[in-house]
């Protein structure tokens, strides 16, 4: 179970290390972002244009969807 928990993680450090490699090698470009704050089941989402907070609703919902199931799974045992 925790093991799944530092895999996440893991994998999202490994993507905003990611992000800002890319950000720094690129040129000039307009920055958009946005993000996801949970609280309980209910999601607060803001982003700077349209097009991010439609990404950070798709987000949100899998992210919801995955916590489910990894609850139903320990519940479940």
């Amino acid at each position: 179970m925790y093991g799944v928990v530092i895999l996440m993680l893991i994998v999202a450090f490994l993507l905003i290390l990611m992000g800002f490699i890319l950000l720094s090698l690129g040129g000039e470009r307009e920055v958009r972002g946005g993000g996801v704050l949970i609280i309980g089941p209910l999601p607060i989402i803001f982003g700077t244009d349209q097009r991010v907070a439609k990404g950070l609703i798709i987000l949100a919902l899998v992210l919801t969807i995955v916590t489910f199931i990894i609850f139903m799974m320990g519940w479940l045992r």
